[in-house]
């Protein structure tokens, strides 16, 4: 059947081959069908070209032709035939191809190791050739050592640097190297490391683009500095806070602040989101972060910051008193411990006035001009006076703060008498203008008989006493006064 068909159709005559073709060509496009079909179910080489010949020729005799299915079969019978080759032996049919997918064919001869037929197959059928290269790449690291001794399988030796190189120069010559979505030397990388060749996963490692897939491996690896690198390297402040954690929770906490140390300005970045990290979330562990590094002024910072949310005045106290001693012991910030050192001096001197007066003033957190106004305005001239002394506060500043109290508490008749003890050294013409801006012009005007001459007119105006205004522009003579 097939000698008196295909043959007497394609090699004989080619006129009384003609007028076959013309006779029987509203079934022509159904016999080229059948004769494509046929190659695929045939074993045989030679009647596989043979019939794909007989297909090719009554295709010219068509008006429209789908040529994908002639040329989807002639690749297909490739691959069958490459795979059914007694070296490979695997004996497919085209029905069990076409149900099982290129896909799953390339899988089967990943598995039985044969790496270089996958590749040319995934090439020819224009597929990716990442899983076969990441099964080699595997399968070499597992069937090799260092040391030129002999791996599993019997496989020989080789350096972790030619392995490395190897597999490197196979990835990138295959389209499938470094920034490639489909292989991960991290995967590659883990392979080795489990098999006890960390130096083969570093040098893997160092050309793996994705960092998200990089560090977790090197901190499997206990490769903690490279991890925390280059994580910082990748920009990704989730990255580096993942590592952080990490480090955090696995090392004692003074080789994770060590390591930190160590790092220098490549791992600042690090350094800085553990800060803020460990400022909201650990102070503790920020406490002990500037300790281990030496840095007494952010130390003595942090326990200010600290003390003023403090309610405890005790507790706020101790916390500016262990501030100034952190600022004491350097010695560019003598102004800062000296300044420290007062603000404690001064919580310990409200605390004991908050005692005096059974806490119905609150004293603590008080600057020194508004404690020595509360001492006034609750009797305790004396401690107002004390403190005077004590802080240094100027002539002016106490009477400004003593004429300021005794207005609040509208004390005139004491604030009369003060004005009398000695002459002022802030003048009486503030004594007018704050107490006018307070709303007590009647008690202003007491003191503008004090003031200097050539004002009092205005001063008595801004009083209210327009009759007392009258009478000084009369005798100054101030007619635009009087009008």
């Amino acid at each position: 059947m097939k000698s008196g068909g295909v043959d007497g159709v394609t090699l004989r005559g080619g006129g009384r081959a003609d007028e076959s073709i013309r006779a029987m060509k509203p079934d022509l496009a159904f016999a080229v069908d059948a004769c494509i079909d046929a190659a695929g179910r045939e074993w045989e080489v030679v009647w596989q070209k043979k019939l794909l010949d007989a297909a090719k020729f009554g295709r010219a005799f068509l008006d429209l032709v789908d040529p994908r299915p002639f040329v989807t079969m002639g690749q297909t019978l490739k691959v069958l035939n490459a795979i059914r080759y007694y070296e490979i032996g695997i004996p497919m049919t085209y029905q069990q191809y076409t149900l099982l997918s290129p896909d799953q064919l390339l899988t089967r001869l990943t598995s039985r190791s044969l790496h270089l037929l996958a590749l040319r197959i995934a090439n020819y059928l224009s597929l990716k050739p990442d899983p076969i290269l990441k099964h080699w790449a595997c399968a070499k690291i597992a069937q090799t050592r260092p040391g030129g001794g002999l791996g599993t399988a019997g496989g020989s030796g080789e350096s972790d640097e030619a392995v490395a190189r190897g597999i490197i120069e196979k990835f990138e010559a295959m389209g499938a190297g470094a920034g490639s979505a489909g292989v991960s030397y991290a995967e590659i990388a883990k392979k080795a490391w489990e098999s006890g060749r960390t130096g083969l996963a570093t040098m893997l490692l160092d050309h793996e683009t994705r960092a998200a897939e990089q560090v977790p491996l090197l901190l499997g690896m206990r490769e903690d500095g490279r991890a925390l690198e280059k994580a910082v390297d990748s920009g990704d402040t989730d990255l580096v806070y993942q590592v952080l954690l990490n480090l955090h929770k696995r090392l004692p906490l003074g080789d994770f602040f060590k390591l930190i140390e160590d790092g220098g300005p490549k791992v600042a970045p690090a350094s800085k989101l553990l800060q803020l990290y460990a400022r909201d979330q650990n102070r503790e562990m920020l406490r002990d972060f500037f300790y281990s590094d030496d840095r007494r002024v952010d130390s003595g910072l942090l326990l200010l910051e600290e003390a003023s949310t403090q309610e405890d005045i005790s507790a706020r106290f101790n916390s500016t008193k262990a501030a100034q001693k952190f600022f004491s012991e350097d010695r560019e910030r003598g102004f800062e411990a000296r300044m420290v050192e007062e603000s404690a001096r001064l919580l310990a001197l409200q605390q004991t006035l908050e005692k005096d007066v059974d806490g119905k003033a609150p004293f603590v957190g008080l600057s020194v001009s508004d404690t020595i106004m509360l001492c006034i305005q609750c009797g305790l001239s004396k401690r107002a006076e004390r403190m005077r002394g004590e802080w240094k506060v100027s002539d002016r500043q106490y009477w400004w703060l003593k004429l300021r109290a005794l207005t609040e508490m509208k004390a005139w008749d004491e604030l009369d008498a003060f004005s009398k003890s000695k002459k002022s050294p802030i003048g009486y013409e503030p004594f007018v203008r704050h107490l006018v801006s307070k709303g007590y012009g009647k008690q202003a005007g007491v003191y503008v008989a004090r003031c200097d001459p050539a004002k009092r007119g205005e001063l008595y105006l801004s009083c209210g006493e327009y009759r007392a205004a009258g009478r000084e522009f009369k005798e100054k003579g101030d007619a635009a006064g009087l009008s």
